[in-house]
């Protein structure tokens, strides 16, 4: 089989969590050095803390799920569509699940700066995945893979569409 007959065993996803993972430690490191004391509220760095928290662990979670549970690398190197368990709720459960982590950590501060983070990994990983992994599946799976885009969100986890 042809390799553009096959999906990337890791495609893009080791670019975005690195990009993630750089931006929420610089922001974070900035936070703590007290480059962004402007935006931290001391009533709510116990409450996002704890935000933080619940985030991470819903992120560990939704990765976890994906990753050992639904095991998406057999689905990938027997070259099918996987569109159950966890990718029944998101498309991109493995990205979601390090956003989430990300997020929560970047709470952690207690910061209102970093609250762009969020918006700057959602926009990454809907841009990555249009120019990338979704074109990909699109010519390996056609109509199959646009029915199922129909019906899952790409980003955010959510009950699918009937």
């Amino acid at each position: 089989m042809k390799q553009k007959d096959h999906l990337p065993f890791f495609g893009i996803g080791p670019y975005y969590v690195g990009m993630i993972a750089v931006l929420t430690a610089v922001g974070v490191f900035l936070s703590c050095k007290g480059y962004l004391d402007s935006g931290i509220i001391p009533a709510l760095k116990t409450p996002m803390l704890i935000l933080g928290i619940l985030i991470v662990v819903l992120g560990v979670f939704i990765w976890g799920y994906a990753f050992f549970i639904d095991k998406i690398d057999d689905a990938i190197k027997d070259n099918r569509l996987y569109t159950e368990g966890i990718y029944a709720w998101v498309r991109n459960p493995l990205y979601v699940g390090w956003m989430f982590i990300c997020i929560g950590v970047s709470l952690f501060p207690g910061n209102l700066w970093l609250m762009v983070l969020p918006f700057v990994f959602w926009g990454l990983m809907a841009l990555m995945m249009q120019l990338t992994e979704e074109k990909w599946l699109r010519d390996l799976y056609g109509t199959q893979y646009d029915v199922y885009c129909k019906r899952v969100n790409r980003t955010w986890p959510w009950f699918p569409k009937k």
